[in-house]
């Protein structure tokens, strides 16, 4: 379990652009505003079941609070929570170890901004998070 509390924000105000073209910044920012890109809050948590030999299960959970976008901070990227899955079976055979497992990640099939760009000029500061997601894996280790 991991939980992260962060209070970024401007210690002093400055002048910023309101648009482009900007050749003179004039539109102030004060200080104590959030300091874009920077969620305040994040927490992740996992459950494991199993060990490296037989069959082994995980479920996991990630939370991203709202992040601001741009130096106003008048707009956010909404806060999300997602879940994965994956289950598997590890072996061994002659000289090495392997494994066999399925991993779903965004369980929900949840549409949320993956990331954004920070004060984007045509106001675009949203990039989408992957859909759900299968992967299907062999893996192998020699000893």
């Amino acid at each position: 379990f991991a939980l992260t509390w962060l209070d970024a924000h401007f210690t002093d105000g400055f002048l910023a652009c309101a648009g482009v073209p900007c050749t003179t910044p004039s539109v102030p920012i004060p200080a104590g505003t959030r300091i874009p890109g920077i969620p305040r809050t994040a927490a992740q948590a996992a459950l494991h079941w199993g060990g490296d030999i037989g069959w082994h299960a995980r479920v996991e959970g990630i939370y991203v609070g709202a992040v601001p976008v741009n130096n106003f901070g008048d707009e956010f990227a909404s806060a999300y929570a997602v879940f994965g899955a994956s289950a598997g079976y590890g072996f061994t055979a002659g000289d090495g170890e392997g494994r066999v497992f399925l991993a779903i990640d965004n369980l929900g099939d949840r549409t949320y901004a993956g990331s954004v760009i920070v004060n984007e000029s045509n106001r675009r500061y949203y990039e989408p998070a992957p859909d759900r997601g299968f992967t299907v894996g062999l893996e192998w280790r020699w000893r």
